[in-house]
């Protein structure tokens, strides 16, 4: 009798286990994290989660669409974010409307697995009109991914103060297939952020540089151009572990330049740092740490 219990309770665990391997949002992910295999607009991967999603055509459908384990699929087209019914006011369960110095800015925070996919970077674009204002910003959020979009403020006469993409207390983020464009002063921002991968995404006519990573760890830049952009292309402070892998800085090719390492160990070794600093001073790359 006792045998036949023990059999019986091991198929009941069993088929719990079963049954709760069937939903991908039942438990968080474990272990190093490994982007998903997302590809650019019109890949496999992207048209099953184009499938399974959410399509919106204005910015309105857009902010109503936006929640933990929801992928949102924006339809060919422009998306003016000034033109949302709630511009300027309290927001949504899952964003806020940020006053800036000229205008409000987007901020999504508290969410766990969103992916907004737009078209493709040539035919899916997000404008933000205000030049104190980043286009788009993610505050404690994970399992976040941004693709196949372009991004950028409007074209009125003015100078930026605000970025494109920033990044804040974010885990696991995803960035690929997009082309950010400046007035703004930064491409990506990201602040105290863990595991960001940016892919096939270009970075332009940015007015200060393209990239900032400041308190962050394991960055991952591959396929990406950098053109045209500010005083510094690149800028890393206080970071772990950041690699850029087959870019493109200024029309010239860089095959994993940066390798897998803790910048502040190799700042603090002496005989690297001359001829480091030389080569990143050549490409408007900046290093700093603490003091």
């Amino acid at each position: 009798m006792k045998i036949k219990n023990g059999v019986l309770l091991a198929c009941i665990l069993t088929t719990i286990v079963m049954l709760c391997g069937c939903s991908q949002y039942i438990l968080p992910k474990q272990g190093p994290f490994e982007p998903e295999e997302t590809g650019a607009a019109g890949d496999k991967k992207t048209e099953a989660l184009l499938s399974d999603g959410i399509h919106v055509s204005n910015v309105d459908e857009l902010l109503a669409a936006i929640a933990p384990n929801t992928v949102i699929c924006l339809d060919e087209g422009e998306y003016d974010l000034s033109t949302a019914f709630d511009y300027g006011l309290p927001g949504g369960t899952y964003y806020k409307w940020e006053i800036e110095f000229d205008g409000p800015q987007l901020i999504i925070e508290g969410v766990d697995r969103l992916s907004i996919i737009g078209a493709g970077a040539d035919r899916t674009t997000l404008f933000a009109v205000p030049r104190y204002a980043n286009v788009l910003t993610f505050s404690n959020c994970s399992n976040i991914c941004v693709e196949g979009l372009t991004a950028g403020h409007t074209t009125e006469p003015g100078y930026c103060t605000g970025g494109v993409l920033c990044l804040s207390d974010c885990t696991d983020t995803v960035i690929k297939g997009c082309d950010l464009f400046g007035c703004g002063i930064m491409g990506i921002q990201a602040f105290n952020c863990e595991r960001l991968d940016v892919s096939d995404t270009v970075i332009r006519e940015c007015s200060e540089g393209a990239v900032q990573i400041t308190n962050c760890a394991d960055s991952t830049f591959s396929g990406c151009v950098i053109r045209e952009c500010g005083d510094y292309n690149i800028c890393i402070g206080d970071c772990r572990n950041v690699r850029f892998t087959n870019c493109e800085i200024d029309g010239e090719k860089y095959d994993d330049f940066f390798r897998v390492y803790d910048v502040l160990d190799v700042l603090t070794k002496k005989t690297q740092v001359k001829n480091l600093e030389k080569k990143l001073l050549t490409l408007k790359i900046k290093y700093y740490k603490k003091i």
